[in-house]
């Protein structure tokens, strides 16, 4: 394959399980200019359970596009994590990621509440942690 043909080979950007997310990425690099491809859309809008199975809605790119594209990508899966409360509430970071010891600690806690009669008195453990400044809540 030569140069100007490996430039202009579409890449996978993303994956989606729903359509309407893979339209709005999609719009957003198009008001740039960018050329867009979107992958098994038909097959998954039909059968959205399959959907997971053969791995999603798949959104491409030109390869010459991708250094255009990534800020919008990243400004996107930013903004979804706004929008979910996934952002730090001391610091605003938006490094922060689930904190699964703390679900753990909750479940332990409801079978030793339901064993031994004591109820469910602990304190709710904190899901989030920040890892920029160590907050969890």
């Amino acid at each position: 394959m030569d140069a100007k043909k490996k430039q202009q080979a579409f890449i996978e950007v993303a994956r989606f399980f729903t359509v309407s997310d893979a339209h709005i990425l999609r719009a957003l690099l198009e008001v740039e200019d960018i050329e867009v491809s979107i992958l098994d859309e038909q097959f998954s809008s039909l059968t959205p359970v399959d959907s997971v199975i053969s791995g999603g809605i798949k959104l491409l790119i030109l390869n010459s596009d991708i250094d255009k594209a990534e800020p919008i990508i990243q400004n996107y899966y930013d903004n979804l994590k706004v929008e979910s409360g996934h952002v730090c509430p001391e610091c605003q970071s938006l490094d922060v990621n689930r904190d699964y010891m703390g679900q753990v600690k909750m479940f332990v806690y409801a079978v030793l509440g339901a064993i031994f009669g004591t109820g469910f008195n602990r304190k709710t453990p904190e899901y989030m942690k920040c890892n920029s400044c160590g907050y969890k809540w």
